[in-house]
């Protein structure tokens, strides 16, 4: 095998562009085939319908209750769930502007992005967070998406597109108890629509700042019984490409911030069968690189896809059967040039790399699994949801080709495949076996009680068992209460296990799953007909911590040491006629019990503060003002903790000017604030850079 010398970015590079132009063109004829204007407001009202009464009914729809799915495996109304949660349908996404899933986690209470050195984000959930994002369970329609080669739970996904997306169902605090490992600090579900939802095609063309472009094609249609929803997009942009003033051995210059992707999604709902398929390809730059060093060379591609059955059958009043069967592949080659031309580890010939320092670790992961449940109504008033689960994760085909010995970093004088003394990992898989019950009790007309368990074994890595319980008592119509407790769990990945010829990390098969129990009482109410108010506090117990042991010549992973995090999340939203005010603050503290101090590079605040504006028929939007406060840094960095920062995002929607015509303009970072995202000491001083002012224009035409 042999490191793609070509330029990275030539390939398939320009692919996408020649879409643009017709589509536009196409998008910017169709319309003059069509009335010029839309009926006026007046011709639209239903008649009999006072302005009073279609004024108390969109109000009531603003408060109209989002189902919640992923609280119970049931679909719950949010404010009745067992859970804190939160669902984003497609109008709110649609109109806050959001690029990607990044984009609307980062508006959620209690959440926080930053970004890595290796061009993904890692998603913080109330304090806890990882390179990898293991700790949270990120699912498409109640499937879990996950690469085992890196265990990572959204590479690639969080720039999913969001034009199919019916919603996003999210839930803060854990669901180990229902899904299993890896729901440990919270649980990210989203919701394909149906075809029917769509009823037609659509087609989108934007373009924006550095480079950026986007396509997308979208069908949905009921065929008989048949109901079909397709849709792929392609999403190009050069990236911001930030400046470092100095990297890791000193050098100054540009992060190679460039990314192409494919998105393709099928889903076939069929009488009880409903068939969920999807493909992801990307191809991007390292933004920094895997050694914080700035380099011209580097490539990483990843290619995924899933198709999922599931099945859902009401058999009686009292029995409702379900199954899913699914199978997963995912591929990663990462070409890294891990150091520049000319670079060397030490001035002698054999530690020089005339043609910088390469290594390219290759993986391929597969997954099948099965799931059968029930709900069984034990009386009017008591569901039972029970479950069993089969899962076999491999990971195969495990390569690394490199020109330098990654024990002793000597020049091996080629590329070469090096997989048989100097692998990166193994071959290597696990089976998953597990059990879970819940019982869903309305022990009052206006208080529920669930409580549930579940039994997961790992042939790797032993057993865990997950309780939940959690009492809501809806007060009054305008106020209620949750005291919720759970606990949760996270498998070692298999980097973490089996990670090997590494100096900077190895693996430690002997790993036990890290653990969290979570307290949570949330209060909310509505003390006017217009206004909202939601305040969560919570108390999470972490042990069994994954990290590097680093007072080895080689780190090497181990379990050790606990943390405690606690905070508040606030919540407020005031409508005042069809306008939406809302803010949202968290105040979290996480510690680390072991050595006495703050868990570094997350802050103690956090705040969003908007505006859902509509003016008429023809216009709306929204603008966000997103705060975070300072980041400490750990004990062994000199640095000064990192600065707080505020950005604005605007976005306006323009339609109904012409039926089936609409146009969206977003700006990122309105004012072009400076900021920059947590870096390890020792590597980038300046710490990773954020992206500076950038805009989005977007037109759609419907068909």
């Amino acid at each position: 095998m042999q490191m793609n010398t070509d330029n990275p970015r030539s390939t398939c590079r320009n692919c996408g562009r020649w879409l643009v132009g017709p589509l536009l063109l196409l998008i910017a004829v169709l319309p003059g085939s069509i009335p010029a204007f839309a009926a006026d407001d007046a011709g639209t009202q239903n008649a009999g319908q006072t302005p009073a009464s279609s004024a108390a009914e969109e109000l009531l729809l603003f408060f109209e209750e989002e189902e919640l799915y992923i609280a119970t495996r049931r679909s719950t109304p949010v404010r009745k769930a067992p859970a804190i949660a939160t669902v984003v349908n497609a109008d709110q996404i649609r109109l806050m502007g959001a690029r990607n899933l990044i984009d609307v986690l980062e508006r959620i209470p209690g959440f926080g992005i930053t970004r890595t050195y290796y061009s993904t984000y890692e998603i913080e959930i109330r304090g806890l967070k990882s390179t990898r994002n293991s700790k949270i369970k990120l699912m498409s329609d109640g499937h879990t998406l996950f690469i085992p080669p890196i265990g990572e739970a959204a590479w690639g996904f969080e720039n999913l597109s969001l034009e199919y997306v019916d919603r996003i169902e999210v839930i803060r605090g854990p669901g180990s108890a229902l899904y299993g490992a890896n729901a440990f600090s919270g649980i990210i579900n989203i919701v394909t629509k149906k075809g029917s939802d769509v009823d037609g095609t659509v087609a989108t063309v934007g373009a924006g700042s550095f480079g950026t472009e986007r396509i997308s094609l979208m069908h949905g249609k009921k065929y008989g019984g048949l109901d079909v929803l397709a849709s792929v997009t392609y999403l190009n942009t050069d990236g911001a490409d930030e400046f470092v003033r100095s990297d890791a051995i000193g050098q100054s210059g540009r992060a190679d911030d460039w990314a192409e992707s494919w998105d393709a999604t099928l889903r076939l709902d069929w009488n009880d069968f409903v068939l969920n398929t999807k493909y992801l390809q990307r191809r991007n730059g390292p933004f920094i690189g895997v050694t914080n060093v700035l380099t011209d060379e580097s490539l990483l591609e990843t290619e995924q896809y899933f198709a999922d059955l599931s099945f859902k059958r009401q058999l009686n009043d009292q029995w409702t059967v379900k199954a899913r069967a699914y199978y997963d592949y995912s591929r990663l080659e990462f070409n890294w040039e891990l150091f520049p031309e000319g670079f060397a580890f030490a001035p002698l010939p054999q530690f020089t790399f005339a043609d910088g320092v390469k290594g390219t670790p290759t993986g391929k992961g597969r997954t099948y699994g099965f799931e059968l449940g029930a709900d069984y109504k034990l009386a009017e008033n008591n569901v039972i949801t029970a479950g069993a689960v089969y899962e076999k994760v491999k990971q195969y085909d495990v390569e690394h080709h490199a020109n330098f010995n990654p024990l002793t970093s000597e020049n091996l004088g080629s590329f070469q495949d090096i997989s048989s003394w100097g692998n990166w990992n193994i071959d290597t898989k696990r089976e998953r076996t597990a059990l879970y019950i819940q019982d869903e009790w309305k022990i009052l007309n206006n208080a529920s009680l669930t409580a549930g368990v579940r039994y997961d074994h790992y042939s790797d890595v032993g057993n865990a068992t997950s309780p939940r319980i959690g009492l809501v008592w809806n007060v009054s119509d305008n106020a209620g209460i949750k005291m919720l407790y759970g606990e949760a769990f996270r498998v070692p990945n298999f980097e973490e296990l089996h990670s090997i010829n590494n100096p900077v990390a190895v693996g430690n098969p002997a790993l036990d799953p890290e653990k969290i129990k979570t307290y949570e009482v949330a209060l909310g109410f509505r003390p006017h007909q217009k206004a909202a108010v939601n305040v969560t506090v919570f108390y999470n117990k972490f042990t069994d911590r994954i990290e590097l042991d680093q007072s080895l010549i080689i780190p090497r992973f181990r379990n050790a040491g606990e943390a405690t995090i606690y905070g508040v999340e606030s919540e407020i939203q005031y409508f005042i006629g069809k306008n939406r005010i809302y803010a949202n603050h968290t105040w979290q503290r996480p510690e680390d019990d072991e050595q006495e101090t703050r868990i570094p590079d997350v802050p103690s605040h956090r705040v969003n503060l908007g505006l859902d504006w509509k003016a008429g028929k023809y216009f709306s939007g929204n603008i966000n003002v997103l705060y975070v406060g300072k980041r400490p840094r750990a004990e062994n960095d000199p640095r000064d903790d990192l600065d707080a920062y505020e950005t604005v995002n605007a976005n306006v929607i323009i339609k109904n000017f012409f039926k089936t015509f609409e146009i969206r303009c977003s700006a990122y970072n309105l004012f072009d604030k400076t900021y920059a995202y947590p870096a390890p000491a020792g590597t980038l001083k300046d710490d990773y850079p954020a992206a500076g002012a950038s805009y989005f224009i977007e037109v759609r035409y419907t068909f």
